[in-house]
């Protein structure tokens, strides 16, 4: 691929919430022959306080550049990326044309390695954590488009607690759960009046089960890619990755058990869950967090839906929403980089040293 190829591929994110389809939408996506896709690694945003305004790229750079990209991975590499010395190689290739832009995209070609990327226009990076700096991802990557992916709240918070009882790990409150849905998705809809509705798509999860065909059609049209029916062979691509990639045993049975659901066809099964397995009291409590803007972006309430008296506890769970999922994250982002990187750090000792985990400090695989 020459760089001009490589300067033309466009860059676009998928940003939702956890538990609303965006892993199907991606492996949909990453069927497509022109496609690429990457989940949940946010090196795009993260490295470019330190890396954005380079003019000049040197062996140096790209060495410490890769060793930074392994240092700040969330952990979820290696299901899906090469290699650090894949990295490095294809940096050095085009190390006279290097440009932060170019470097991002060199970077995301690097994922899903056992695909062919000679004919790659479009990469994908599905992110659930953008909310907070989706105006400087915007302003980065200026010709960037998005997809805002839509669940009903009832089945995506049902969708939170059921997946934490597989995990065995215990679930916050339906209220938590609920300010989480209605906090992101108010933020992404008003930032994407800011910035420019032209470049957001709004995407509903039943709509994508229900008819998938229509719905990656109208996704293909809006990001100028032709339509390509082996997006429908999603199940297919992850039965392939998960006898073809070379991981440990965990990684596989944590992935089958957050998302066991993609080595089959779409379930449409999985729509309206909450009428059978949720109560009115759930249902109400929820809709009385989510309900009005669920109801603008196309949901309908309950027949039965009566709006509940307020308890001392949601009051409790709101101040646990607060510090956790606002107050903390904005704090860290607004963080220079070396202050991030000692606190990753740190981090990443604890979770070693609790675990014994090396696989929490990436530094110590993938250097081949």
């Amino acid at each position: 691929m020459n760089i001009e190829q490589i300067k033309n591929i466009k860059l676009n994110f998928i940003i939702a919430t956890a538990r609303t389809g965006s892993t199907l939408l991606l492996s949909m996506l990453n069927m497509h022959p022109n496609v690429v896709s990457a989940s949940e690694e946010p090196f795009a945003y993260n490295l470019y306080s330190r890396f954005g305004k380079i003019k000049k790229w040197t062996s140096k750079t790209i060495d410490t550049y890769c060793n930074d990209f392994y240092f700040i991975s969330l952990g979820r590499l290696e299901s899906q990326f090469g290699t650090k010395q894949d990295l490095k190689n294809i940096l050095e290739t085009y190390k006279p044309y290097l440009t932060f832009d170019v470097v991002i995209k060199l970077t995301y070609l690097c994922f899903q390695p056992s695909k062919d990327k000679s004919h790659i226009t479009a990469i994908f990076d599905k992110q659930l954590e953008f909310h907070i700096c989706i105006e400087t991802i915007a302003k980065i990557y200026p010709d960037s488009k998005f997809i805002i992916l839509h669940r009903d709240p009832r089945d995506q918070i049902l969708a939170k607690i059921k997946l934490a009882k597989r995990m065995n790990e215990s679930s916050k409150s339906l209220f938590f759960w609920a300010y989480i849905w209605r906090y992101k998705y108010s933020i992404f809809l008003k930032k994407a009046s800011k910035i420019g509705k032209e470049r957001f798509l709004e995407v509903k999860y039943e709509d994508l089960v229900l008819k998938p065909e229509i719905e990656l059609k109208r996704i293909s049209g809006f990001f100028n890619i032709p339509y390509d029916s082996t997006m429908l062979a999603y199940d297919e691509y992850f039965k392939r990755q998960r006898n073809e990639v070379d991981v440990n045993d965990t990684t596989i049975n944590k992935f089958l058990t957050q998302h066991s659901s993609l080595l089959q066809k779409v379930n449409k099964n999985k729509i309206g869950v909450w009428k059978e397995e949720l109560t009115n009291e759930e249902t109400n409590l929820i809709w009385m967090v989510c309900g009005d803007l669920a109801e603008k972006i196309g949901y309908t309430r309950d027949e039965n839906f009566i709006k509940q008296r307020f308890k001392l506890k949601y009051g409790i769970d709101y101040l646990a929403f607060l510090i956790w999922r606002v107050i903390g994250p904005n704090v860290f982002h607004s963080l220079p980089y070396f202050i991030k990187y000692v606190i990753v750090y740190f981090m990443k000792l604890g979770k070693i040293y609790k675990t014994n985990d090396k696989h929490a400090y990436p530094n110590s695989y993938h250097n081949n």
